[in-house]
């Protein structure tokens, strides 16, 4: 009887040596995952500090097309102006499907650059604080021409960075017509536009309409614009939108052609679009592109452009700069948010809408789910007069995560 009184007590004590062990076990590591996060949290806040607050070296590897930074920093360059960024070395961050970036400075040169190479993997992502898009309610046909229907009635949506609409946002947007007059034999005679601005507040699910059904009807029952002539009429939309300060600006293309490169970069002072292109008005450059800024007038002012010779140094020796056309742009606006070009491709007018600060999301690691010990840091950033949000998420390679 006390033999099996003592087993029973020892059964117990194992028992409660086994749970007291698993406890203290736990309980360690959680302290160590906490501990590992807490010094992780540092090092996640000096790389956001050295990518913001910095311009890298050379300090104006942005606008150096043929710069491979020595150093990385995305800080404008001669401000002193905390957080305040260069939309040229933004820029280079991005490489479009479309139409490959010969700048483009990928992850891995950053990871290198940065001095975490093989031990932290990172997640830069810098987004506009607004976002906004366009959906067409009802178009209007272009009398007797093989010209797409332009839009006329339009949805627009205000979104903020977690996806939700934007209330009370005041949203003006600009239909902008460019009618393309043809000598007989085809060639281009001249460019011009007309432009026609309506206003709107969104509602409570940051949605609103504008409507320019009775602009067009004006427009082309005007004398002489359909007195014959070779002519087409392309279109694009503008939008700027103001919500307490904070604006954002957008131009869209409304008659893109199937697999046009429609895309290009806009890079400091330089455009690089597809070499396939022959842009309109190459002589009378004035007439080939606009660019969108906001003013209290008009969102559109007549940018220059001289084209350069991308086979001869310094483009001809570094990247294969041969396969783009690259143009200098002369007066742009540092406010510009878009360059317009208009050219044509396989015989067909076209217009390029060249964004300068696109999205950026770039992954130093595998892309997919983020390791759950890892530490994110938001800040609020300007590029030119936008508001832009800039996140950085940073985890161990070493603890197993690609």
């Amino acid at each position: 009887m006390h033999v099996s009184l003592e087993y029973i007590a020892l059964g117990i004590l194992i028992i409660v040596f086994l749970v007291a062990t698993m406890y203290v076990i736990q309980n360690t590591m959680s302290k160590l995952n906490q501990v590992y996060e807490e010094q992780l949290y540092p090092v996640t806040q000096r790389i956001l500090d050295k990518i913001l607050l910095t311009t890298g070296y050379p300090a104006d590897w942005g606008d150096n097309l043929t710069a491979i930074p020595e150093d990385f920093g995305l800080a404008l360059n001669g401000t002193r102006t905390s957080y305040v960024v260069d939309d040229a070395k933004v820029m280079r961050l991005t490489n479009f499907s479309t139409i490959a970036n010969p700048a483009y400075i990928n992850a891995s040169t950053i990871a290198e650059l940065l001095g975490v190479e093989g031990k932290y993997g990172f997640r830069l992502e810098i987004k506009p604080f607004l976002n906004q898009t366009m959906d067409v309610l009802a178009t209007y046909p272009v009398p007797n021409r093989k010209t797409p229907d332009i839009p006329v009635y339009i949805l627009v949506t205000v979104k903020n960075w977690y996806n939700i609409g934007v209330p009370n946002a005041n949203v003006t947007a600009q239909l902008v017509l460019v009618r393309i007059n043809f000598w007989p034999n085809g060639s281009v005679k001249d460019l011009n536009y007309t432009t026609f601005t309506r206003s709107n507040v969104t509602g409570p699910l940051g949605t609103c309409t504008v409507d320019f059904r009775d602009d067009l009807a004006d427009y082309f029952s005007a004398p002489g614009l359909g007195a014959g002539g070779a002519y087409r009429v392309y279109s694009f939309v503008t939008l700027y939108t103001n919500w307490s300060g904070f604006l954002v600006l957008s131009a869209i293309p409304t008659q893109a052609l199937v697999d046009a490169p429609v895309s290009g970069y806009l890079i400091g002072d330089y455009v690089v679009i597809n070499r396939t292109l022959s842009v309109i008005g190459a002589v009378r450059i004035r007439n080939a592109s606009l660019q969108v800024i906001p003013s209290t007038f008009s969102v559109l002012q007549v940018a220059n452009i001289t084209w350069l010779d991308t086979t001869s140094p310094p483009f001809g020796l570094l990247r294969p700069w041969q396969d783009y056309l690259v143009g200098k742009v002369e007066g742009l606006d540092p406010y510009a948010a878009y360059l317009l070009i208009f050219a044509t491709w396989r015989g067909y007018p076209i217009i390029i809408t060249v964004s300068r600060v696109p999205n950026v999301d770039l992954w130093y690691g595998q892309p997919g789910a983020l390791p759950p010990n890892s530490v994110t840091l938001t800040r609020v950033v300007q590029i030119g007069l936008y508001p832009y949000l800039v996140r950085l998420t940073v985890w161990r390679l070493a603890e197993g995560y690609p």
